[in-house]
């Protein structure tokens, strides 16, 4: 008589955990492509590398990572992307002039916002 009641509790709680816990996981994945706008990093771009990776069961982003020259030296720049049924990977050239709008995070320039 107990397991009858507390078999389909349990699921019941284990169902609404994994509903909040993944609409948690969804917000951040969708915010994970806004970065603060603190600096600006401009220059030529050297080299253009672009990913697929996981962010949370079947949820992937799409991480570009480009190495820029400025006048005295190269810096590392990351665009991630959340990929959505709307994705296109971004266009970004070697050989292209680009300004990025971003933050420093370590020693990788997170941005968002460019125009090459």
């Amino acid at each position: 008589m107990v397991a009858a009641i507390l078999i389909p509790l349990l699921f019941l709680y284990f169902f609404i955990l994994t509903k909040k816990e993944n609409k948690k996981y969804t917000e951040q994945w969708l915010a994970v492509q806004y970065v603060k706008k603190e600096a600006i990093l401009s220059g030529i771009v050297t080299s253009v590398t672009g990913e697929r990776q996981r962010f949370y069961y079947n949820k992937y982003v799409f991480v570009t990572d480009i190495i820029i020259k400025d006048k005295v030296k190269y810096s590392k720049a990351r665009h991630i992307i959340p990929i959505t049924s709307t994705f296109s990977p971004p266009t970004i050239e070697t050989g292209s002039t680009i300004h990025c709008v971003g933050e420093w995070e370590q020693d990788v320039f997170r941005f968002f916002e460019y125009k090459t």
